[in-house]
């Protein structure tokens, strides 16, 4: 009965492709290419999320009646901005603060916003720009490699 089975086995032999067994990898350069890429663009993004803060508080506060004028020129626009400094109070502690409005100062008041977290950071305005943050994207869009 063993000689039945194994008369009716058929020996096929030859040679398998090396391509074919083993499918090709991955370039290293490319996949360390697209790592860094990946990482650069999560570090952006997260970056310029976290570049613009909103204030969560605000206030009144004091200007000072002196400032001065900012003149900037970008090619044949001229535009002109006022560097004003303030003080206000807040759980009976004093704070204060520069910044740049875009019309001459004319109230001795204004509105001041701030975290309220940390009073000393504070503008003129809602909002602001993170100039770290503004930094690191930016070093991590120089630094994405350009190809592969």
């Amino acid at each position: 009965m063993n000689d039945h089975l194994e008369s009716s086995k058929s020996d096929v032999r030859g040679t398998i492709s090396a391509d074919i067994v083993q499918p090709k990898g991955l370039n290293p350069k490319f996949l360390l290419f697209a790592v860094v890429l990946t990482l650069s663009l999560v570090g952006i993004a997260l970056s310029l999320k976290r570049a613009r803060v909103e204030y969560d508080s605000s206030a009144r506060c004091l200007v000072n009646n002196e400032y001065t004028e900012v003149t900037k020129t970008e090619g044949s626009s001229t535009t002109h901005s006022y560097r004003v400094s303030y003080r206000f109070a807040i759980g009976g502690q004093t704070y204060s603060g520069t910044d740049e409005i875009v019309h001459e100062p004319k109230d001795a008041t204004a509105t001041v916003y701030f975290t309220a977290a940390r009073p000393q950071e504070n503008g003129l305005y809602p909002t602001h720009w993170n100039n770290t943050a503004l930094i690191v994207a930016g070093i991590a869009l120089v630094m994405a490699p350009p190809h592969c």
